[in-house]
């Protein structure tokens, strides 16, 4: 496949309605670590998704979905859940933190007071604005 054709895709993933990452380290001092080992450190986030146009602004686009990313693999060293959440809500960008959802049902206890979905995830934005 050549370069322009990969691009393209590159390009289509990015408007799709839905992104999934992984974002297994959540401390900013980790970002190192994370690249030797193959992940994502939340600092990166950011920069990506604007290196790809991606901001609130192109959140909704001209098909008239709702753009979301959903979060997943976040590394249980960060946990509890309410840690966890509170690290993303506050190192996360606020046009990220409006549209991303975290994979997080593994975190949780029986007794867990946080407003989860049916779906295991649970809404950045509803998190932040609860607490």
């Amino acid at each position: 496949m050549d370069d322009d054709h990969s691009w393209e895709y590159l390009k289509q993933g990015f408007r799709a309605p839905l992104l999934l990452s992984e974002l297994t380290y959540l401390d900013p001092k980790d970002s190192q670590l994370a690249r030797e080992r193959g992940h994502l450190n939340i600092m990166d986030i950011s920069p990506i998704l604007q290196s790809h146009g991606w901001n609130s602004e192109s959140a909704i686009d001209d098909t008239d979905y709702r753009r979301s990313i959903l979060f997943y693999h976040v590394s249980g060293k960060h946990g509890p859940a309410k840690h966890l959440l509170e690290l993303m809500a506050e190192n996360l960008p606020n046009d990220v933190v409006e549209v991303a959802d975290v994979a997080i049902a593994s975190f949780l206890s029986s007794t867990s007071q946080l407003d989860i979905e049916p779906n295991g995830c649970i809404s950045l934005k509803g998190f932040k604005s609860e607490r």
